[in-house]
């Protein structure tokens, strides 16, 4: 599992809707949607940009 899906997976897990991150992040909607279902490659700084919206470390979502 990339670290895209496990973002996704987190979110679904924790009743976190994309909307929710795309209003908090700033991000457009779409572009979001598509990178959290591998669709398109993700920023490292949004990927920075969702951890910190979600209020989670890296490491809380990896797989070990």
């Amino acid at each position: 599992m990339d670290i895209q899906q496990s973002i996704y997976s987190y979110m679904v897990t924790h009743g976190i809707s994309i909307k929710f991150i795309a209003d908090k992040t700033g991000m457009n909607y779409e572009l979001l949607r598509r990178s959290l279902h591998s669709q398109r490659s993700m920023t490292a700084n949004e990927l920075v940009w969702i951890l910190e919206a979600l209020g989670v470390k890296l490491e809380n979502i990896q797989e070990k």
